[in-house]
């Protein structure tokens, strides 16, 4: 470990490498040694992945932590976290871009990707730790492409220095904790009502006809809405679809 440091509520262990990220907060959480507010951030991940396990390419130059939660909410509103990460993503890169005096377009990715331009520029991965048929815990991970573009990905990539907005890693890792804190409280506080909606302002292709898989198996619909856990409402002619799990081409 490189460091270990306080910024406000947020523990902050920062290590030059690491397996996974992800997989240290869920360890340390299982051992009852890692308090909610946890954050677990590493130059190099060597095992890190994204959702289906997916190998995630990291790059010193890019920013990839994870953090753990532990919200007083139902298991299947965990999902709903996902929607929060990518819009305080989505508000620290507009703030960034405003302050440069840049323009670019924001869309949100179901289910937990951020694009500019089209383009991915972070992910997001949800992993939770169940007991006695209680949540017990969540570790979000989170990849931003700060300053390099993954090669080997499905959708294309871009990152923040290529669109000319560059800043320090940890300035944007402390700002995206500050932001994803307010929200946290706000959905702990008032529900998901309100971050489903601007969810929705700037949703990746909503009203239009998309094409999924699941279970490598494609199908083709009009991607209507998300419902109030944050599933993907899909209308296949006269049949309505509710989808928690599935990849967007």
């Amino acid at each position: 470990m490189l460091k270990e440091y306080q910024y406000k509520n947020f523990n902050i262990k920062y290590f030059a490498e690491i397996d996974s990220t992800n997989s240290y907060l869920l360890n340390q959480g299982r051992l009852n040694l890692a308090h909610e507010f946890e954050v677990a951030i590493a130059d190099i991940q060597n095992q890190g992945r994204g959702r289906k396990n997916r190998k995630w390419q990291s790059y010193n130059e890019n920013l990839q932590f994870s953090l753990l939660l532990k919200p007083k909410v139902k298991i299947i509103e965990i999902s709903q976290l996902s929607i929060l990460a990518v819009l305080a993503l989505g508000e620290i890169i507009e703030e960034l871009a405003s302050s440069l005096n840049k323009e670019v377009e924001i869309s949100y990715k179901w289910p937990n990707d951020l694009l500019l331009d089209s383009k991915k520029v972070a992910g997001i991965l949800i992993e939770n730790s169940i007991k006695n048929d209680q949540l017990h815990f969540v570790v979000i991970g989170m990849g931003v492409n700060l300053a390099k573009s993954p090669s080997s990905t499905i959708f294309p990539a871009t990152n923040l220095k290529d669109l000319s907005l560059e800043i320090n890693k940890i300035q944007f890792l402390e700002r995206l904790l500050d932001k994803f804190k307010l929200f946290y409280n706000s959905w702990q506080d008032f529900g998901f009502a309100n971050f489903r909606k601007l969810w929705l302002k700037k949703a990746y292709k909503v009203g239009q006809e998309i094409e999924l898989t699941i279970d490598d198996k494609k199908i083709v619909g009009i991607f209507s809405d998300i419902d109030d856990l944050g599933s993907m409402i899909l209308q296949q002619q006269e049949k309505i679809r509710s989808i928690s799990f599935a990849e967007v081409l």
